[in-house]
């Protein structure tokens, strides 16, 4: 239903650039609690014997960070409403109408929205990042293996 963000590859000023759909946008999102957990976990392992840690481990986490780092950066451009349905649907893995009753405590019951407005804000969200990045970034996947 939404506008799909252009699919395949262009090139813009000589550099070929990957294209960002809004189903893959979802999926980064919904890949941060994963990135999280493997980067807390790999902490942990080497917790107070940093300096044992072999480098192979050590570029791994950067990685690790480089990943939530972009992931959160994408929140940037999404209005305070669409990045709590982001945050709290897909991040946190809330399902409507737990979503719903997190708005309420945090803004009130007389800012209620239904499950559709919810959901339309999503689609509109994901659409925006996607437009943003595919305008304004060479986004490359490789970065999230």
């Amino acid at each position: 239903h939404g506008t799909e963000a252009r699919v395949g590859n262009t090139k813009e000023g000589g550099m070929e650039m990957a294209i960002l759909t809004e189903q893959e946008v979802k999926q980064l999102f919904l890949m941060r609690p994963e990135i999280e957990m493997e980067k807390r976990m790999r902490e942990a392992y080497w917790y107070r014997r940093a300096d044992e840690m072999p480098p192979s481990d050590r570029l791994r986490l950067e990685t690790l960070d480089r990943q939530l780092l972009m992931i959160d950066a994408l929140m940037a451009v999404l209005t305070r409403d669409e990045a709590f349905v982001v945050q709290t649907h897909l991040i946190e893995g809330l399902d409507w109408s737990r979503v719903i009753l997190e708005y309420n405590k945090r803004w009130g019951s007389d800012m209620e929205k239904t499950i559709r407005a919810m959901q339309i804000c999503l689609r509109k969200a994901l659409q925006k990042v996607a437009i943003t990045i595919n305008k304004r970034i060479d986004f490359e996947w490789h970065n999230f293996k």
